[in-house]
């Protein structure tokens, strides 16, 4: 059955739906829902539970009254679109359901049970774990015999705690149920300070899957290994055998791993019983499950329980079921919560019956079956508020095929307690339990001191060999130099032939060009001493003066950027100078013109340094839009954003970056306008763009965006990063005013530094700029299409679990290059995010090779949106002609249509004078006695079906519907509109109509009874007006409807009694039967001459027998005459 099918089911469905009362003779009726087929076949196991369950119910005389209760029950195979179709089917076809028991997959109960829900119909699981159900606004109706996998999160810490283990790895399927369960684990865990060294997010297998897919599987546990000894796995039958396969693999299954999992099948190491198929490694997957724990549903050891498997055993194999059980085959744990599901909702019941209530009422029902506790066949039951059960469970260890239980855990004391009797094999087949760490611990503390000892003797040793081996070398070195200049003789040996021997006393020598004459001196070298003194004097005088100019420079711009910090009068605002304009337009400066712009909420984006900031958070909000005020300042219209602080105190740092941005000009920029810094009034003024943000365009559906026009967006954001990369300044691109939500848009890199940094890295904004991508292709916030809070999302990011968690886009989003574009900006690894130019082209090349930005598509589309615009002022016009229509019609129901176009033209209505109107009464003789008797749904049943009867008789004459009290019905003719004396007649045949249908009328909750219908009809004269201003009415006043009203009460049941005044228009206008009744008194009246309209000529109207009337004592308010008197023979006029 294809969608729409289902969708016509569904409303066929909700039409049908009629509340209806109890019956005490009537059957309880359950619809069982069980998986008897399909991936998981538990249904054979457990139906006889039902049939045991419902007999027990019925035997008991404390329970019901001694009600019956039935049960009819469908396949649902596990599969959410079957079980979708047989819950409907089931309450489309079966008389008054009463609950439904089931189903015993998620996928099953989640869309039945918001079903139910609608239908105000109780659901009773006895196996669905979906954390989603116990969310009683959605589910209202839904209770369970099971508790959410959530709930065992105390038993997994337990657990470690028991066997000394420190340390987990979980690996975990990406289904819901299961990412939901192992995140609770986490949390418990580490709330005990138990490390979680990694957590594994896996795709689950299908049957079509691929082997880059089951890679995936493999990967994770090569990673794991490397972090944990202990493994945690969140995952269905399926998974869990190809994980431990490809620990065997691997080398894992050999003592020294631990592996727990959840609500295991014992038989799902058969690939056949998986998606996994027939793989011929059944007896490897054995090998490998040996040792693996299991947490299940805890089954009790005493006498009765076993006894309660036998009769359900044995009842299984009879009607309805008819499926025996082999030998090698055992009653599922869940017989007892499916047994539980039914004794629960029996007595549930039984408690809103003994109050007085509706049977029907599933939500009455659901409130009493919450906050319970009663003893079920499987122990003591506890119903918490939410309708979900506080479960005991058991560990359980899986030895040569069979699951044995070795420890329990009591859900109220907490406490895990384990079976002396009982050693758990682990894998390997040892007996003890793996350590949880490597045998030199994970950062080898347990074997460091020997290591250290090594290091430092080597160490030392090397060292002191070094050392010696300098010492030597430079001794040789030396020795070596000095022998070499000792035999250099050159250096100090002169001949002797050339020195000069001069006998005069002075001596005469060139000097700087001059002859000078000296003393003979015995000094060997001379110094011009002045010049060398002045020329170091005058360098070190120069280095002092260059040095304190760099000195002096540096200080003065020091001073200088300390007296603008100091100055803050550059940019501190007067709160009193801002003036918020009321007016419906403002006038501003922008660029020097005077623009005006019309007063409304003022849409911004919460980041101060870009434009068109985007302003969205997580899919689940409802209100993604924030506004903010704004004003006028100094001649400028400012956006005002609302600092929530007391007082502001700013640090240096702070200072800086203030005059930073206030410095800071560019057309990419939305400009820094100043602040206002005094409480209670602390606020930042930012020039206003009129032109609104980017999510205002986004989220408007009324503007259509082509791919050319999302593209334009992304091109004009580029610039503004180019700018900070060519100022070396990085910020989280983001629109977040929350910690979380601005997170969103925050690299996974960023997001793991203790604590993050204020500002960002080229990479980390490369990654932001594809989420914003993600925003522009799907008009939505980040991470829209994934049901998630954002700081489950910010978590799920900074883990960085394989696969790693981005945003989903549908595939028909956009074309696969973008998306391609938007993955490669969102990779892990900063460094496989491409650069800004690589983006820049790549989104040229998207438009066609066209470097368009925002304005040129704006151009380009302002024809085709005004076509579009007028389009939709066509589409919204006709919208309001239909919406109009249907207002004009529902008021014709209430008034006559002369007096609603009074209404409508806003005239008074006044009363109006009729010279001669018909009026008729009718109502149901001896219905006060039938109502008594009848439930009060019942009779507002068997009003709603004649009246409507009624109403659609009236359409074929021209008579106007006055008003309708209990069993009364009154109805006119002549007025509003006048149409001569045809109203008699007129009345006269919707008297003798009505009265002919009423023969074949069947009332529902007594099909055998003659309807008793009693008519009275006067001709006169009357006054019509519009009585009231809230729910007005169109009332007749005046003797006549009193007759009228008189003519109804003396008369008999199927049969109409009509005035003298009538029956001489009538005669007037000829064509109808009538008989005299005679003389008869009438309360506040002189003696009246009445007479019974009997038909109408040429019209064979199939009138009840009279012999199927009434008796006289069934009229309560004939007092004058015998019933039935007739004083004269018929007559024809």
């Amino acid at each position: 059955m294809g969608s729409m099918g289902l969708f016509v089911l569904l409303i066929q469905a909700m039409v049908c739906f009629n509340f209806v009362g109890s019956n005490d003779h009537e059957d309880i009726v359950l619809g069982l829902m069980l998986p008897f087929s399909g991936q998981w076949p538990v249904g054979r196991y457990i139906a006889g539970a039902m049939t045991v369950a419902v007999d027990d119910v019925n035997s008991n005389e404390n329970l019901l009254k001694g009600r019956n209760v039935t049960f009819i029950w469908n396949d649902t195979t596990c599969a959410g679109k079957n079980g979708l179709y047989q819950a409907v089917n089931m309450w489309l076809y079966v008389h008054r359901l009463h609950a439904f028991i089931g189903g015993g997959c998620d996928v099953v109960c989640e869309p039945v049970g918001l079903l139910a829900s609608a239908w105000n119909l109780p659901m009773v699981s006895w196996g669905c774990s979906s954390l989603v159900l116990s969310n009683k606004d959605d589910y209202n109706t839904f209770v369970r015999t099971v508790g959410p996998y959530t709930k065992m999160a105390r038993m997994f810490t337990k657990i470690m705690r028991s066997f000394s283990w420190t340390r987990t790895v979980i690996l975990t399927s990406s289904e819901n149920v299961w990412q939901t369960t192992s995140y609770a684990v986490k949390l418990d865990l580490e709330s005990e300070g138990i490390l979680v060294s990694d957590f594994f997010t896996f795709n689950p297998g299908h049957e079509n899957i691929t082997g880059r897919e089951k890679m995936q599987h493999r990967d994770v546990i090569v990673d794991a290994k490397e972090s944990a000894r202990i493994f945690l796995l969140f995952a269905y039958g399926g998974d869990v055998r190809d994980l431990m396969l490809n620990s065997l693999d691997l080398g894992l299954i050999n003592g020294e791993f631990a592996f727990v999992c959840v609500d295991l099948i014992e038989d799902a190491h058969y690939g056949r019983n998986t998606w996994m198929g027939d793989d011929g490694r059944d007896e490897d997957a054995a090998k490998a499950f040996n040792g693996l724990l299991n947490i299940h549903i805890k089954t009790p050891e005493e006498d009765s329980y076993e006894a309660f498997k036998a009769e359900a055993r044995h009842w299984v194999a009879e009607e309805p079921f008819n499926r025996p059980m082999g030998q090698d085959e055992e009653v599922d744990v869940h017989a007892g919560p499916l047994y539980d599901a039914v004794w629960l909702y029996a007595s549930a019941l039984h408690d809103v019956l003994e109050e007085g209530g509706n049977e029907y009422d599933g939500l009455a029902v659901a409130r009493k079956m919450r906050n319970r506790k009663f003893r079920g066949v499987d122990g003591n039951v506890t119903i918490d508020q939410n309708g979900d059960r506080n479960p005991d469970y058991a560990l359980q260890d899986l030895h040569n095929g069979k699951f044995e239980d070795f420890a329990y855990y009591d859900h109220e004391t907490m406490h895990l307690v384990f079976r002396d009797d009982f050693t758990p094999t682990w894998p390997g087949g040892g007996t003890k339990p793996p350590s949880g760490e490597p045998e030199c611990g994970w950062d080898n503390e347990y074997c460091q001191t020997n290591t250290v000892a090594i290091i430092a003797g080597v160490s030392c040793s090397v060292f002191v060999l070094i050392v010696i081996a300098a010492c030597v070398t430079g001794y040789f070195y030396r020795r070596l130099k000095m022998e070499a200049e000792l035999q250099s003789i050159s250096l100090w040996r002169v001949n002797f032939d050339e020195v000069v021997f001069d006998t005069r006393k002075t001596l005469s020598y060139h000097s700087g060009g001059s002859v000078q004459v000296m003393t003979a001196t015995p000094f060997f070298f001379f110094f011009d001493t002045p010049v060398a003194i002045i020329a170091g004097v005058s360098c070190s005088v120069f280095v002092l003066i260059v040095i304190a100019a760099c000195v002096t420079g540096y200080f003065y711009r020091r001073l200088k950027m300390e007296a603008e910090l100091q100055s803050i009068s550059l940019w501190r605002v007067n709160f009193d100078e801002v003036v918020f304009d009321t007016r419906k337009t403002l006038s501003y400066h922008s660029g020097g013109s005077v623009q005006s712009h019309s007063n409304g909420p003022l849409s911004l984006g919460s980041n101060p340094v870009l434009t068109g900031g985007r302003n969205t958070s997580s899919s689940n909000r409802t209100d993604i839009q924030k506004f903010c005020d704004y004003g006028v300042y100094k001649g400028y219209v400012v956006a005002i954003k609302n600092v929530r602080k007391k007082s502001v105190a700013l640090s240096r740092e702070q200072l800086i970056e203030i005059s930073m941005v206030r410095n800071f000009k560019h057309e990419n920029i939305n400009t820094f306008i100043g602040a206002c810094i005094d409480h209670p009034n602390v606020c930042i003024l930012m020039e206003y763009s009129n032109k609104g943000s980017l999510q205002d365009v986004l989220e408007n559906d009324d503007v259509k965006l082509d791919d050319n026009f999302k593209l334009s967006f992304a091109m004009d954001i580029i610039p503004e990063y180019e700018l900070c990369v060519n100022h070396n300044s990085y910020y989280f691109l983001s629109n977040g005013s929350t910690l979380f939500e601005a997170s969103l848009w925050t690299a996974p890199e960023l997001l793991r530094c203790p604590p993050p940094s204020p500002y960002g890295t080229p990479e980390g904004d490369i990654y932001s700029f594809g989420i914003i991508l993600q925003e522009i292709v799907i008009r939505g916030g980040p991470y829209c299409t994934q049901a998630l809070e954002p700081k489950e999302i910010v978590t799920a990011v900074k883990m960085g679990a394989r696969p790693v968690f981005r945003p989903v886009l549908p595939k028909d989003a956009c074309s696969p290059q973008m998306i391609e574009l938007m993955e490669l900006c969102w990779a892990e690894r900063p460094t496989d995010r491409p650069n800004i130019s690589r983006v820049k082209s790549s989104i040229q090349k998207l438009s066609g090779g066209k470097a368009q930005n925002l304005v040129d598509n704006m151009i380009g589309m302002m024809e085709k949106y005004a076509d579009h615009l007028e389009e939709l002022v066509n589409e919204r016009t006709q919208q309001l002609e239909e919406e109009k229509k249907k207002t004009d019609q529902l008021l014709h129901q209430m008034l006559p249509r002369s007096v609603a176009a009074q209404l409508k033209r806003g005239d008074v209505v006044t009363a109006e004078q009729y010279e001669q109107v018909t009026v008729y009464f009718s109502d149901i003789v001896g219905f006060t006695r039938l109502a008594s008797e009848s439930t009060p749904f019942q009779v507002v049943e068997l009003l709603n079906d004649l009246y409507t009867l009624f109403d659609d008789t009236i359409d074929n004459y021209d008579i106007y519907k006055v008003e309708t009290i209990g069993d009364a019905y009154m109805v006119a003719s002549g007025v509003p509109e006048r149409n001569g004396n045809r109203h008699a007649a007129e009345i006269s045949s919707l008297a003798l109509d009505l009265l002919s249908s009423v023969k074949s009328f069947k009332i529902r909750h007594r099909p055998t009874e003659q309807l008793q219908l009693r008519t009275g009809i006067h001709t006169g004269p009357v006054v019509a007006g519009v009585v009231g201003l809230k729910m007005p009415r169109f009332c007749l006043f005046g003797d006549t409807v009193n007759t009228a009203s008189r003519m109804e009460s003396n008369g008999l049941a199927l049969r109409i009694h009509i005035s003298s005044a009538t029956c001489e228009v009538l005669s007037q206008i000829g064509g109808f039967k009538i008989e005299l009744r005679g003389e008869i008194t009438v309360k506040g009246k002189a003696p009246m001459t009445t007479y019974w309209l009997v038909g109408k000529e040429k019209v064979d109207f199939d009138l009840p027998d009279l012999c199927l009337a009434a008796s006289p004592t069934d009229h309560s308010d004939q007092t004058d005459e015998l019933p039935g008197t007739v004083t004269s023979s018929p007559t024809e006029t």
